[in-house]
């Protein structure tokens, strides 16, 4: 089975940011960065990805990351 994952950390962080400044910049809430950035979010806004890809300046499918979950392998 294929899932997805949030990148955001990953990208953030190479780019200097920590979810706090990540948020302010963005101009978004903390509430609404940090489980995106924990990858725990299942659900974003396109407000909120716009607002995340325009910060970044990354394309919106770098977001992401498709992994084989490990059920599959068992």
């Amino acid at each position: 089975m294929l899932t997805v994952q949030w990148q955001l950390q990953q990208i953030a962080e190479a780019r200097g940011f920590n979810m706090h400044s990540l948020a302010i910049e963005a101009k978004l809430s903390y509430n609404t960065v940090r489980p995106i950035w924990l990858n725990t979010a299942r659900r974003a806004d396109l407000d909120t990805l716009a607002r995340l890809v325009s910060t970044l300046k990354v394309e919106p499918g770098e977001l992401f990351k498709v992994v084989e979950s490990e059920a599959e392998h068992a």
